[in-house]
């Protein structure tokens, strides 16, 4: 409920306890007619007095009531900027993560396709490897195999740069 519609639930409350009032003395006026005029219009005073009692307490309650709600909106737009930065941060770490993932997948990706390549190159020219592994050179593998000297060379220097090893 808004601060505006208070003040007319206070008016209709007063009228209310107003009307009940009127109600409560007409009718003890007809019970009693005999009554002096004096005490009926104290009565009526007594009445008004403790209309005006209730009417200043609800306002009093109804300024308390937007207080707390003023507090509190404050309170919750304070909270809500605060969660707002954080979700920011937050984008931005998963953001950096992304980059972070994608790149370590780009390089697993190319040590991969490297591991891949090296054992290709071994699997193609096993024997040349045999051979070198027997502790022979590139001159005397060559022969063995009908290959060119210099062909028997890259191969041998492309595995050892594959390994990381130079020859």
């Amino acid at each position: 409920m808004n601060a505006m519609g208070q003040p007319i639930l206070l008016l209709a409350a007063a009228g209310i306890l107003i009307v009940i009032g009127a109600l409560l003395w007409f009718r003890r006026a007809e019970t009693a007619p005999q009554a002096p005029l004096l005490e009926r219009m104290r009565e009526q005073a007594h009445i008004e007095e403790t209309v005006k009692r209730f009417v200043t307490e609800i306002k009093q309650e109804n300024q308390r009531i937007i207080s707390r709600f003023q507090s509190s909106k404050a309170e919750w737009k304070e909270e809500m900027e605060q969660l707002r930065v954080r979700v920011a941060q937050l984008e931005q770490q998963v953001a950096e993560l992304s980059g972070m993932v994608r790149m370590s997948s780009a390089e697993s990706a190319v040590g991969t396709r490297q591991n891949e390549d090296r054992l290709s190159l071994k699997n193609r020219y096993k024997r040349v490897f045999e051979l070198e592994s027997e502790g022979l050179g590139a001159e005397e593998i060559a022969k063995r195999l009908g290959a060119g000297r210099g062909e028997v060379e890259l191969i041998l220097s492309l595995a050892a740069k594959g390994e990381g090893t130079s020859r």
